[in-house]
């Protein structure tokens, strides 16, 4: 029963923090890679952490197709709430530097370690990506 305890809270700290019945769509463990779709969320494996894929932001990577100089770079939204507090958005680009969450009370780093999908540079930006993220304790 102990070990069901972590998700039941999350369970009962989503349902009163959005107001509706949302689903633990996947888990992830922290400290450890992990994938995410655009516009899905995931719970860490200790229930600490929400993790969501709020919005791809800009796509100027080099489109299959062509042969650019640059390859561009992907950005993209990451929203993280810890416990009970609220939900703080990070922008974080690809082939950057992980970025801390902003805020001094999450005590979490968020990192983008790769972005799939979208064909780069004039893609829909609202659909088919997904980013393989780390979330660390601040130490």
């Amino acid at each position: 029963m102990r070990r069901l305890a972590p998700l039941f809270l999350v369970v009962c700290f989503v349902f009163t923090r959005c107001g509706a019945p949302t689903a633990v769509e996947q888990t992830f463990a922290l400290g450890e890679p992990f994938w995410l779709a655009q516009g899905k969320q995931a719970v860490s494996s200790d229930g600490s952490t929400i993790v969501r894929f709020a919005a791809v932001v800009g796509d100027s990577r080099c489109p299959p197709e062509a042969v650019c100089i640059w390859a561009g770079e992907v950005t993209v939204d990451i929203a993280v709430r810890v416990a009970a507090g609220d939900e703080v958005i990070t922008r974080l680009h690809q082939r950057s530097d992980p970025i801390p969450t902003p805020g001094p009370s999450t005590g979490r780093v968020v990192e983008l370690l790769g972005v799939e999908g979208g064909a780069g540079a004039g893609s829909d930006l609202t659909k088919g990506y997904r980013a393989q993220l780390r979330v660390r304790l601040i130490p």
